[in-house]
C-alpha cells in the first residue's frame, strides 16, 4: 500500500483544526504541533525587522510606476 505525502499547511494558522492536521501530518500531538508551530512564528516574527521594511519615499514611487506598468 503506497502513502501519499501531503504538504503541511501553514497557511491557515487560524484554524485549530489546520494546526491538528500538521501534527497528524508529522506524527506528532496536537498540543507539541501546537507549540512548534507558535515556535515557527514567533522565530519568523523576530526576523521581520531584518527582512521586512516599509519602502522609502523613492522607492515607493518605484514600486508605484512597476505596478501601474504591470495594470496596463
Amino acid at each position: 500500500m503506497a502513502t501519499c505525502y501531503r504538504p503541511p499547511s501553514f497557511w491557515n494558522y487560524g484554524s485549530r483544526t489546520r494546526v491538528n492536521e500538521l501534527a497528524k501530518d508529522f506524527g506528532i500531538g496536537q498540543g507539541i504541533g501546537s507549540l512548534y508551530t507558535s515556535r515557527v512564528i514567533t522565530a519568523l516574527v523576530s526576523l521581520t525587522p531584518q527582512w521586512i521594511r516599509w519602502p522609502d519615499e523613492e522607492r515607493k514611487e518605484e514600486l508605484g510606476y512597476v505596478m501601474r506598468k504591470e495594470v496596463s
